[in-house]
């Protein structure tokens, strides 16, 4: 295997988890979240196992990992549990990434949430985002968008 990057170095899995799961027992919240998703999946050496995955999620969502975060929305969504789906997906907006809107405008197109959970995400999403920006943060987006290379969840 290489990184995307092109530079070809030779990968270690087992290694590259030892040391993903001591950065996780370190709280390091995306490298739980990295370790949900491998669980999830079922890489890199691991069986599938969702239960566990959860956890890690879980800590991860803690130190505010938004896409842990938005997977566990996605988990209560798929056990009919819409209101804490909306509230982690709310989580996510307010720390301000659009990586949930469009989960949160499904839950109210459906009924399933108020359009004030939508509007009231929407605004936190935008506070935080606005008390983000900076000159070199605005800078970076547009050469990113001009590579074609921005995720638009994180713009």
């Amino acid at each position: 295997a290489e990184y995307t990057s092109g530079c070809a170095v030779p990968v270690d899995e087992a290694k590259a988890l030892k040391l993903t799961h001591q950065s996780a027992e370190a709280s390091y919240a995306r490298e739980c979240s990295y370790l949900g998703d491998d669980y999830y999946n079922g890489v890199k050496g691991l069986e599938s196992n969702k239960e566990k995955a959860e956890e890690y999620w879980k800590l991860a969502g803690k130190g505010g990992d938004v896409v842990a975060l938005d997977r566990l929305g996605d988990i209560e969504i798929r056990r009919g549990e819409r209101d804490k789906a909306v509230r982690y997906w709310r989580m996510v907006a307010a720390l301000g990434h659009k990586l949930s809107t469009d989960n949160l405008i499904l839950t109210f197109e459906r009924g399933w949430s108020a359009h004030e959970d939508l509007a009231d995400s929407r605004q936190a999403r935008d506070k935080s985002r606005a008390e983000m920006r900076s000159e070199q943060r605005d800078q970076y987006v547009a050469y990113m968008k001009s590579m074609g290379k921005l995720n638009d969840a994180y713009a």
